[in-house]
């Protein structure tokens, strides 16, 4: 979730300011972004109980291509909104395979959803704290999708002791 938001939460001022679009673009944008997470999530969450390592490798493998090319290609606005929806149908819609897998790897508990969500809201805050800090640190406003890269690629690489023993 802080590799989505890293990027998310400096969409608008990436789109505005880098790829020329204009104001009034970003509510429909958003919109298709929104309508994106509703359909990965359709199709995540029927899968999301019998392949969850698979989805999240696969979810964040094409979240990071993503983000990259969004970031190589800021500037043309095709490109951009291509790869924004991308982000869109992958980024948010890995939570049901994560939510699987926390709950396989702990006793079902009330408890256990809770720390789930607050670990999703810290991502989500550590995340855009961390997008912020790319730009302020002087590296533009595509800092925060090369962030949400390296946030992505963390989570492929804990993945992996996982994935080599499947």
């Amino acid at each position: 979730m802080g590799a989505t938001f890293a990027a998310f939460s400096y969409f608008s001022p990436i789109f505005t300011q880098v790829a020329g679009l204009s104001e009034g673009a970003i509510p429909i944008l958003l919109a298709i972004y929104g309508v994106a997470n509703v359909a990965g999530n359709l199709v995540v969450g029927r899968f999301a109980d019998r392949f969850t390592i698979p989805i999240l490798i696969g979810g964040l493998t094409i979240l990071d291509f993503a983000l990259a090319i969004f970031a190589l290609f800021a500037t043309i606005p095709a490109i951009a909104i291509t790869a924004f929806i991308t982000i869109g149908l992958f980024g948010v819609t890995m939570n049901p395979a994560m939510a699987a897998r926390v709950m396989r790897a702990a006793h079902p508990d009330p408890m256990v959803n809770a720390i789930h969500s607050s670990v999703i809201t810290t991502g989500l805050a550590v995340g855009t704290w961390a997008g912020g800090w790319g730009i302020d640190a002087g590296y533009g406003l595509t800092a925060p999708l090369w962030v949400g890269l390296a946030l992505a690629f963390l989570g492929l690489v804990s993945l992996a002791p996982r994935a080599a023993r499947q």
